[in-house]
């Protein structure tokens, strides 16, 4: 199923308010966040984690120095390494894995390989931010792995079993879209 927002829809406003309350996802307590960079709205997916009744709230990030300046006081643990071995870096499960803008940094290939992973280590969603379609961008704020290395459809994310939801009146470099995949 695709839902589409109107662009001044606020993604995070819609995860916490229109997807959380009718859902499983307000039986957990464990989230891990792949991928945060300082500056880039993180603590707002935490807050909203927190308000309900989530007590771990973890981050895996792949770059030291993004780990070591993000600051926010209701990350529980940080974890160093690459989502793409997160079966390696993760043994107990979580009840959500979230990955906010952090698999279109990888090929699709290795986005799907990473959903199953995620998938095995999570109790009851996996949920995916990401541009919608199309949106180039290379390294940043010197870090290489911030380049866009996939672009992916609501379609293609839908047919991994995503619930999608989409934002703007379609596919382009300013548009954004969620998934969020049930167990």
């Amino acid at each position: 199923m695709i839902t589409n927002y109107p662009k001044t829809a606020f993604d995070c406003d819609v995860l916490f308010a229109d997807v959380f309350p009718d859902t499983v996802l307000l039986e957990g307590q464990t989230m891990l966040q792949i991928g945060g960079r300082p500056g880039r709205g993180l603590e707002i997916i935490y807050e909203g984690f927190a308000q309900y009744g989530y007590k771990t709230l973890d981050l895996l990030e792949i770059w030291q120095p993004n780990l070591e300046a993000i600051q926010c006081p209701l990350i529980t643990k940080k974890i160093l390494g690459d989502m793409r071995t997160i079966d390696t870096l993760v043994t107990a499960p979580y009840d959500v894995i979230v990955a906010w803008h952090s698999v279109e940094h990888i090929s699709k290939e290795d986005g799907k390989e990473a959903l199953a992973k995620m998938v095995a280590l999570s109790n009851l969603s996996v949920i995916w931010g990401m541009p919608w379609g199309n949106y180039p961008q290379d390294a940043m704020y010197g870090n290489p792995n911030e380049e866009h290395k996939s672009h992916w459809q609501a379609d293609e994310l839908e047919a991994l079993g995503f619930q999608v939801y989409t934002f703007g009146d379609g596919p382009n470099n300013d548009n954004m879209m969620f998934g969020v995949l049930f167990r």
